[in-house]
């Protein structure tokens, strides 16, 4: 892996030394890779959808490969309360559905397929789909997300839908006046309970420990439902059966010890998450757990051009907000990492926005210069810059820097 860095690593710097004396810059033509894209986002969760739509607001080509679960798993999410600016809520299939449309109406593409292979061995780096689709990609952002982990028991695999599920705003509905347990105790939980009692006669709870992780308003949310139950220090040790489904699960008593069977008709399963990272495995660094290390508070990873958002990454909070922020930020540092690194500027009648919030374009400020502007202050009498945020202020210069050095040497 070592090796395959130091490559890399090498080939950039002949790229950035080609691109700087290069008067056409074709990528295509001068690395012989077909099917290049600028930014590959792999996965379509609020992360990716948001690295997106950063990538493709800055005129990069953006390609989206979707996954085996299109959306992730907030697009079977029923509801979501503590997304800032959507209050009281807002549906998981409305805000996936909202930030797709924004990616695409920015000119982001979009795959419906499953990557299957990326090779980190040579850049720009190649991605093969499980469809044989194969990309090109000069910057990859890699955003798969997390899968519901499973308790290993018997009956488990057996019954697996059909009485064994993980997602009650799929299922729900199917057990109307029927009796169901949950197994978990956290947010994932909480919120399978909330929406099954809607559904359900009678929901059991079953909890390893002596309470419940979830959020203390999750909780009490619980408390308004008359048919929702708690069993706490239990360990479900077996799901049973027949040929129509599920009937029953075995339990232990955690304090005694001993065992009992519980009748009901369903069993959902909550009991935390793994992270979607095989395709990464001996390739990137990863934690004991398998989620992404990333560069302390960045989206970098142990590769060049390589960026991380979401649920994915060590040690970050798991929630729809900070999924959406790191996949910002993972947009805004592929499209960095193009422009500074790569010298992507030097594509013919390249343009990219300097500024995403007042949507200055690099082009608006070389007619800027080119229109008497020198100094900063001037910029700012004709453009938006620096103004709100201010993020812009630092590249604004820069550009401002090289434009006038090359008027000063044309003229």
């Amino acid at each position: 892996m070592e090796n395959s860095i130091k490559n890399i690593t090498l080939l950039f710097s002949f790229f950035l030394m080609f691109s700087v004396v290069a008067s056409d810059f074709d990528l295509e033509k001068t690395t012989g890779k077909p099917g290049l894209v600028d930014i590959l986002v792999v996965g379509s969760g609020p992360a990716g959808l948001s690295a997106a739509i950063h990538g493709a607001r800055a005129r990069l080509k953006t390609v989206v490969v979707e996954g085996r679960m299109p959306g992730g798993q907030v697009a079977n999410t029923a509801w979501i309360e503590n997304f800032p600016g959507r209050y009281p809520k807002v549906s998981g299939p409305s805000l996936i559905k909202d930030l797709r449309t924004q990616a695409a109406n920015f000119g982001a593409e979009f795959v419906r397929d499953v990557v299957e292979k990326i090779d980190f061995s040579s850049w720009p780096y190649r991605v093969q789909t499980e469809q044989g689709k194969v990309f090109h990609a000069m910057t990859a952002i890699v955003a798969t997300g997390v899968s519901p982990e499973r308790l290993g028991i018997p009956g488990e695999s057996q019954f697996y839908n059909k009485g064994v599920s993980h997602c009650a705003i799929a299922d729900g509905p199917q057990y109307k006046d029927r009796e169901v347990v949950v197994i978990g105790g956290g947010d994932t939980a909480a919120q399978e309970v909330a929406q099954l009692a809607n559904f359900a006669r009678k929901v059991t709870v079953f909890v390893r420990s002596n309470k419940m992780r979830a959020a203390q308003i999750s909780q009490e949310q619980l408390e308004d439902f008359p048919n929702v139950f708690m069993k706490y220090n239990a360990t479900v040790k077996k799901i049973f059966g027949n040929g129509f489904g599920v009937t029953g699960l075995q339990f232990a008593d955690n304090m005694s010890g001993r065992l009992y069977n519980f009748p009901t008709n369903g069993v959902f399963l909550a009991v935390g998450n793994k992270p979607n990272t095989d395709l990464l495995d001996g390739e990137i660094l990863l934690d004991k757990e398998g989620y992404v290390v990333s560069k302390e508070i960045t989206q970098e990873t142990s590769i060049p051009g390589v960026f991380v958002a979401g649920d994915i990454i060590s040690g970050r909070l798991k929630q729809v907000a900070t999924a959406v922020g790191s996949g910002s930020q993972a947009g805004f540092d592929a499209v960095s990492f193009l422009v500074d690194r790569v010298g992507i500027m030097k594509r013919k009648n390249f343009d990219y926005l300097v500024c995403f919030c007042r949507r200055v374009s690099y082009s608006d400020i070389v007619k800027a210069v080119k229109g008497g502007s020198r100094t900063f202050a001037q910029l700012r009498n004709k453009l938006p810059v620096g103004s709100g945020c201010g993020c812009c202020r630092q590249k604004v210069m820069e550009i401002l820097e090289k434009e006038l050095k090359k008027l000063h040497k044309d003229g």
